[in-house]
């Protein structure tokens, strides 16, 4: 198995009770066979004698991933903020 990553991250700290986020990871996995049992991995070859045929992209590869947060401060109606320090 072959796994290489590349992750790069983005954030914008709060301001005006608005904080954002963004995630892109890069990834790539290689492999022969993708089996979560690795016992019978081995039955689902295509050429035995040559297990070269088999190298390639895994069934779980995700190449590209974007993730977005945002969050939003919600300001807090007349009189509750007050209430609260009481």
């Amino acid at each position: 198995m072959n796994y290489n990553a590349m992750n790069a991250q983005l954030r914008h700290t709060m301001r005006h009770g608005v904080a954002m986020g963004l995630v892109y990871t890069y990834s790539k996995s290689l492999d022969q066979v993708s089996s979560g049992d690795l016992a019978d991995s081995s039955a689902n070859l295509t050429n035995p004698a040559n297990n070269a045929t088999e190298w390639g992209p895994s069934d779980y590869d995700a190449r590209h991933r974007v993730t977005a947060t945002a969050l939003i401060e919600i300001p807090a109606q007349r009189g509750e903020a007050a209430e609260k320090t009481k």
